[in-house]
């Protein structure tokens, strides 16, 4: 593994120059900072800043670079990420992307220059961009696979699998899948595993797309629910589910006993519903803290495996999912 100093002699100038000139590029001139950039790339060398701190005892910050900080399932990761910081003595520093690749490079370029590391909630950028910064900083990547970084996965067992398995256990033949416009690399995955057991478990499939992720689009779209002629319907969040519940409802529509209807999520209010809301909790706090774990490994120099499992997501049932009704 390439040392400061050898940076630093590829480079031509001395090993401190090289620390400044890749911790705070502010305090060194754009053709020093060109040089040793270059030749740290050239090296595949990154700076272990995170160990140092370890080693001092002094705090070592986190950045954290997710989009859609306020959704439920990403802010139960992030719990689970900031216990995790606090556990190791470091602080967070949370950057959220609004899901534009744009916004997401600027917002890890950003971090990458005032923390220790860099941790990736379902990134969206290219595997090279995301290749170039591991170069430079620790960096662990949460629910996406790219070559070379550490990462947390899903775990083998979907949450969509399990749930078309409990189902076709309960009669239901035809299923409708509600998302929003908005899909993640990770979401993609689960579509794929939902429609490999459909085919298995002979269960015919209508997927229909929101408008958007919240309950107005939920009940906008349980017209179109409805006509498919369905007997459950599967959403992509918890807040569609109950949208599409409220509207079923309001229509005539007995929910289980004519269409069940299964979220996902878990959010607070899932149980409070009438009657309370079946859904998929995903867990998004025991991801988060195996992400911190893994960082805190790259910085001690005892890399973590490349793929680590997370736990896998709950179907958690309730009141709102039953039996299929008898033709």
């Amino acid at each position: 593994m390439s040392t400061i100093y050898d940076v630093a002699a590829a480079a031509g100038v001395n090993a401190s120059t090289v620390s400044r000139a890749l911790n705070s590029p502010d305090r060194v001139s754009p053709v020093t900072r060109t040089k040793v950039q270059d030749a740290a790339r050239e090296l595949n060398y990154r700076a272990n800043i995170g160990a140092s701190k370890l080693r001092s005892g002094g705090p070592q910050a986190i950045g954290l670079v997710v989009s859609g900080v306020t959704e439920p399932a990403k802010a139960k990761m992030l719990s689970g990420i900031e216990d995790a910081a606090a556990s190791h003595g470091c602080l967070v520093l949370v950057s959220d992307a609004h899901n534009s690749g744009d916004q997401e490079r600027e917002a890890a370029q950003r971090l990458a220059s005032v923390s220790n590391g860099v941790i990736f909630v379902e990134p969206t950028l290219p595997d090279e961009d995301l290749q170039e910064l591991a170069r430079l900083k620790d960096t662990v990547i949460i629910h996406r696979d790219v070559p070379g970084i550490a990462q947390v996965g899903k775990a083998p067992a979907s949450g969509l699998a399990d749930t078309i398995r409990y189902l076709t256990g309960l009669g239901h033949r035809l299923v409708t899948y509600v998302t929003a416009p908005i899909r993640s690399p990770a979401m993609a995955d689960e579509v794929q595993s939902l429609d490999e057991q459909c085919v298995w478990s002979g269960v015919r499939l209508t997927r229909i797309t929101a408008v958007g992720p919240g309950p107005d689009a939920g009940r906008r779209v349980a017209r179109q629910v409805r006509a498919t002629g369905c007997t459950a319907v599967v959403c992509a969040g918890d807040l569609l589910a109950i949208g599409i519940m409220q509207e079923l409802q309001a229509g005539g529509v007995d929910v289980p006993h004519e269409i069940s209807v299964i979220g996902w999520g878990d959010i607070e209010g899932a149980s409070l519903t009438t009657p309370p809301l079946s859904t998929i909790r995903p867990n998004g706090a025991a991801t988060g803290r195996l992400a911190v774990d893994n960082l805190v490994e790259l910085w001690r120099r005892h890399p973590p495996s490349a793929y680590t499992c997370a736990p896998a997501p709950e179907l958690i049932v309730r009141g709102s999912s039953g039996a299929a009704p008898r033709a």
